[in-house]
């Protein structure tokens, strides 16, 4: 089964968002039909994530953002179903608003960002899969410890990464030739809400 494909035609954006939202369901609904990881796949894969969870704990946001695909796509949904495009998420957020995202964060006029949420990122039960030589699948759990002005906060769920290769600039990325396309946080009290996603990147 075939991944949908998203349009060229700049004259119909809505068009576009629909589909990669329809991209983004595929890529959550495949993890449970896929087959047995490569262990030696999943562990390359695992080395990639405990990175990216190193480089966001330690807030080193620049580098994490040269690790994204031009289209790359940060998805936090509340329900565990298909994205719509007018349906209500925790986030959902393109290049240019996770930028953005990053750019208030670190804002010293964001004043509810000071002191800044301290985070610490296990990420365990890595599964990968190489979908054609230019892209990478994962699945992994993912527990969150936070604490902002004393009050701790613990959150789990599982994410999914889609990785394509980009063999254009391999050195900007800190991820080599990978470059993140989806990255979907499914958390398992999604419901509840947060005051801040943005601690979820």
């Amino acid at each position: 089964m075939a991944s949908p494909t998203i349009t060229n035609s700049p004259t119909d954006r809505l068009a576009d968002v629909e589909q990669r939202c329809a991209q983004l369901g595929f890529l959550v609904d495949s993890i449970a039909a896929r087959q047995r990881a490569d262990p030696e796949v999943s562990a390359q894969a695992a080395a990639i994530l405990f990175h990216e969870a190193r480089l966001l704990d330690a807030q080193r946001y620049e580098d994490w953002l040269e690790s994204w695909a031009d289209d790359g796509i940060w998805w936090v949904p509340i329900a565990h179903t298909s994205p719509d495009a007018n349906a209500q998420s925790l986030a959902l957020d393109d290049v240019r608003r996770l930028r953005e995202r990053v750019a208030w964060m670190t804002d010293p006029a964001a004043w509810s960002q000071h002191p800044a949420t301290r985070v610490v990122r296990s990420v365990n039960a890595v599964e990968a899969w190489f979908d054609g030589p230019d892209r990478l699948v994962a699945s992994s759990a993912l527990t969150l410890s936070s604490v902002r002005r004393g009050n701790v906060r613990v959150v789990a769920g599982r994410q999914v990464h889609e990785f394509v290769v980009d063999r254009s600039h391999p050195l900007a990325s800190p991820f080599g030739d990978l470059r993140l396309r989806s990255k979907v946080i499914l958390l398992i009290d999604s419901e509840i809400g947060q005051s801040n996603p943005g601690y979820l990147l």
